[in-house]
């Protein structure tokens, strides 16, 4: 019994050592000092480090030492709800002087105990000085946040004023610059807003407009000589805006300094680039007078802003004078036998705003029937066409483009149309128009789809009497001569055996005999040599290898996966293009290894032949040669297939490509 109290007892100190530790090393100041005297008894690590005494030093002292902003008076008043059991804890702000005279903010959590048996005050102080200044940064971050979006409200008011005249109706530029230029010097509070242009080729700059906000009124500026300022354009062409605080010796702008800047007693700049498809025309040009202005980065944006819309606006102008001149040469187009379409790309959907007569003829809609429409109603639902795509991209692009398309006429019958497209440009090189020209072709690709036909039709019966001739050779003429072979043999055994010397004569007869036999085989094979297997075109590679391999030249087929080709017509031509590349190869570029690659590349067949001959660059091609690669080309576009042939670029040779599409 006396041994679990004895390990109570021991325990029960062990822990309290624990808590005494935890305060003495707590992060939090903590003080303790008497109720009656206020003399402090002691104070934890913490709080000896931040007032810099010693805990000697310290019990001489009370929290009014410490405490510069408390009396005698006012602190007994704060800890007398304590002392009368009204209140079990009070909190407050207050500093605390350090030993060197120095302050710093604290919240004070201040509670009554008792220590070695006296009524004592419990004070945990958290210093708060970095709080505080986080919170007066805090509150300025929000005062400047405040300030700036009134600032970019009004910024945004301006933008939206601007882009309601942005189409300048009434032709009418110059007001437009006017109101623009007020707006600005108003907003931003500048001294001077103007806009300048770029005349006589870019060689003078010229104000059009300026508005001084001191003297509020416009007028028209100088003219000056662009080659003096050739870094100020030079930055000016390479960014969106110029942004300056110090303008006489800032090197962008340091250039106007004697002519321009201090006669006029400017000492901060703002200058926007003024774009018209891409092209400097002109400058907004925000000019700010005497001291440094740091410019913020919505104002830099506003001009940025303003000047998109002083280019906008520009734009829009020169596209209604392009509109009347276009309106001058309509009678012309009308007279035009092919259709002829006008769409204006600077709408929405880019839609037709003119068809000429023969257009309403090919199609057999009226021009009020199709105006305002995008030209895809003639394809009828029909967009899943390449040909499309490639428009849509030349379009894109801003480039001309020649296309075959599948439309529809009004009644439902369909119709070729061969379509050329046109960018139209205005004079600062911006896009204003789409004309194109449509020929009704439908005719034309008849009679070249029956010539196509007529071809295939040719080739086949051609293959068919190849593999009739194949068979009469290997069964006909080939099993005669195999007859006479034996023939040859057994009369070569009889003399032999008779001792005659003309068996040797007859054992030449018989190899001769053996040799023609193989040599027909051959030609029988070469002649139609694709099975109908899905394998029958690598099997017929590999004979082709096998029968070009040679002491002199080294023939490969290469094919890592197998390439099942169950077309036998497309088969035959893949075949025949390698061999004749193959002849091509032996014949004229002085080659010794042939590669002969068949591989599938998504879902086409490619099939490559490769030499590493003397090249195009240096052969001399022989009319049978170029016969050859006729004959190569006119197989690949039987098959609708894509031919490259090239001059290798890291080694020596030719390379032959042939692209079709796995059937």
């Amino acid at each position: 019994m006396s041994q679990n109290k004895t390990s109570k007892n021991n325990a029960s100190e062990n822990q309290m050592g624990d808590l005494s530790w935890i305060l003495e090393m707590s992060l939090n100041e903590i003080y303790i000092f008497d109720s009656s005297n206020l003399l402090f008894l002691w104070a934890n690590k913490e709080a000896l480090k931040n007032i810099d005494y010693t805990i000697e030093e310290l019990c001489k002292l009370t929290p009014l030492d410490i405490k510069p902003d408390y009396t005698w008076k006012s602190f007994t008043d704060l800890i007398q709800p304590l002392l009368s059991d009204l209140r079990t804890k009070v909190i407050f702000d207050t500093m605390h002087r350090r030993r060197d005279g120095s302050y710093y903010d604290v919240e004070l959590h201040l509670q009554m105990g008792d220590y070695m048996g006296q009524s004592v005050f419990v004070a945990i102080v958290l210093d708060v000085s970095e709080k505080k200044l986080l919170e007066e940064r805090r509150l300025r971050r929000i005062e400047r946040r405040l300030r700036r979006i009134e600032r970019v409200k009004k910024e945004l008011d301006v933008i939206v004023e601007l882009s309601k005249e942005r189409s300048i109706p009434d032709g009418n530029l110059e007001r437009f610059l006017v109101n623009t230029t007020k707006l600005v010097a108003d907003t931003m509070k500048v001294s001077r807003v103007g806009v300048w242009f770029l005349e006589n080729k870019g060689k003078n700059i010229c104000c059009h407009v300026f508005y001084d906000r001191e003297l509020g009124k416009h007028s028209e500026g100088p003219c000056m000589d662009s080659a003096n300022y050739p870094n100020y354009f030079n930055v000016l062409t390479s960014g969106r805006v110029i942004a300056v605080g110090d303008a006489c010796n800032d090197p962008r702008t340091m250039e106007f300094t004697e002519d321009y800047l201090i006669p006029l007693g400017i000492g901060s700049l703002l200058h926007a680039p003024i774009r018209v498809a891409d092209e400097i025309v002109g400058m907004l040009c925000l000019e700010y007078y005497g001291i440094v202005r740091e410019w913020k980065s919505d104002e830099i944006a506003f001009a940025g802003q303003v000047s998109d819309q002083v280019s906008l606006s520009l734009a829009s102008h020169e596209r209604q004078q392009a509109e009347e001149l276009l309106q001058v040469r309509q009678r012309a187009i009308d007279a035009v036998v092919n259709g002829v379409v006008i769409t204006d790309p600077t709408l929405p959907d880019n839609p037709i705003i003119y068809v000429n007569p023969a257009m309403e003829q090919i199609t057999g809609y009226s021009s009020k029937e199709v105006l305002g429409l995008n030209c895809r109603f003639l394809q009828s639902g029909n967009v899943d066409q390449n040909e499309i795509r490639k428009l849509r991209l030349a379009l894109k692009d801003e480039r001309k483009i020649t296309v075959v398309l599948q439309n529809y006429r009004k009644d439902g019958t369909p119709f070729w149309n061969e379509l050329t497209v046109s960018p139209v440009f205005n004079k600062k090189g911006e896009l204003i128009n789409f004309v194109g020209i449509q020929r009704d072709i439908t005719e034309h690709l008849e009679a070249e789809t029956a010539r196509k036909k007529l071809e295939l039709e040719i080739v086949r019966i051609a293959d068919e009497e190849r593999q009739l001739i194949a068979l009469d050779l290997h069964d006909g003429l080939g099993s005669y001569l195999s007859g006479l072979a034996l023939i040859c043999k057994a009369h070569s055994r009889s003399l032999s055996l008779e001792g005659s010397s003309a068996s040797h004569k007859a054992d030449e007869i018989c190899n001769l005999m053996g040799g023609a036999v193989t040599q027909l085989r051959e030609v029988a094979r070469g002649l139609y040599p694709i099975k109908e297997t899905g394998i029958g075109l690598m099997d017929a590679l590999n004979d082709l290898v096998a029968r070009t391999s040679s002491d002199q030249v080294n023939c490969f087929f290469d094919c890592i996966s197998p390439v099942l080709l169950y077309d036998s017509t497309v088969a035959n031509h893949l075949y025949h293009i390698a061999q004749e590349a193959v002849t091509n190869a032996l014949k004229y570029s002085q080659t010794d290894e042939i590669i002969i690659n068949l591989s599938k590349v998504n879902k086409k067949v490619r099939l490559s032949i490769t030499d590493n001959g003397i090249g195009f660059g240096t052969v001399q091609l022989k009319e049978s040669d170029g016969i050859g690669l006729r004959t190569i080309a006119y197989r690949v576009r039987l098959i609708e297939g894509e031919l490259k042939i090239h001059n290798k670029t890291d080694t020596r040779g030719i390379e032959i490509i042939c692209y079709c599409y796995l059937t």
